[in-house]
């Protein structure tokens, strides 16, 4: 696949929008080795029009869907979903940090993800690992009760919950590496998830985040929250999977 067909088949798209000339340009990428095969699956998994008619069929769209398999291949597609997460979980911190006692501690690990995300360096995962036995601290497995009233106490939850989104995510990302600190014990709550929980993605939007959206969380999901939280991780993602963003693109081909 030469250079010169890539461009044409890369202005066709643009030219028309339409994703049956995306897909040509997509499969086109995989064989000549610039998109790995990999992160157009996951587009696909996703919902990606044009990544399904490559060949990348849809995952179902439940909480089992297979796009989560996908994501946990690759520590930035981890990342990227974790930040999504955290981006829409952080209004929940914010409204009951100060019951943690815990000042910027949402966004400094935040902060650190990215910086990882855009370093990928041994410095940037020490720094995380240093956040770490804060984070575990304030964002404990098993929660703790925080204030003085119900409401306080649902607060606190929440911003428990959200905090542990970045906590999760920090773990699943040192743990990939084998950067975990000395003596540092993974605390996971496996719940209702049985013998064979895992730390994962699938337990960060299906669970974690989730209940850190919604009141008083039970043993069953708010379908609109996870399909909220769904669509966040596509906009975060999609642009990594696929080398572009799709949603400018198709605004400029309208």
């Amino acid at each position: 696949m030469t250079d010169s067909v890539l461009r044409d088949l890369e202005r066709q798209f643009r030219s028309s929008g339409s994703s049956e000339h995306e897909a040509a340009w997509l499969r086109a990428r995989v064989q000549s080795g610039d998109l790995d095969e990999g992160r157009l699956e996951l587009a696909g998994a996703l919902g990606h029009s044009a990544a399904q008619i490559a060949g990348f069929p849809e995952s179902e769209r439940t909480s089992w869907g297979r796009w989560v398999d996908f994501a946990d291949r690759s520590a930035e597609a981890q990342v990227l979903v974790v930040l999504a997460l955290a981006a829409e979980v952080r209004p929940a911190f914010e409204a009951g940090e100060a019951l943690l006692g815990a000042p910027d501690l949402f966004d400094q690990g935040a902060r650190a993800l990215e910086n990882w995300l855009r370093e990928g360096s041994e410095e940037s995962l020490s720094a995380i690992a240093a956040l770490l036995p804060q984070l575990q601290n304030r964002a404990p497995a098993l929660y703790h009760h925080f204030g003085s009233s119900e409401e306080e106490s649902e607060r606190g939850r929440r911003a428990q919950d959200a905090l542990q989104v970045v906590r999760c995510g920090a773990e699943l990302l040192l743990d990939q590496h084998d950067a975990l600190p000395a003596g540092y014990e993974i605390d996971f709550e496996e719940g209702d998830w049985g013998d064979n929980a895992e730390l994962s993605v699938r337990y960060l939007w299906h669970e974690v985040a989730q209940q850190a959206l919604t009141p008083n969380p039970g043993r069953f999901r708010v379908p609109e929250t996870e399909t909220r939280l769904l669509d966040s991780i596509r906009d975060r993602v999609m642009p990594w999977a696929l080398g572009y963003d799709p949603r400018q693109v198709r605004a400029s081909g309208d």
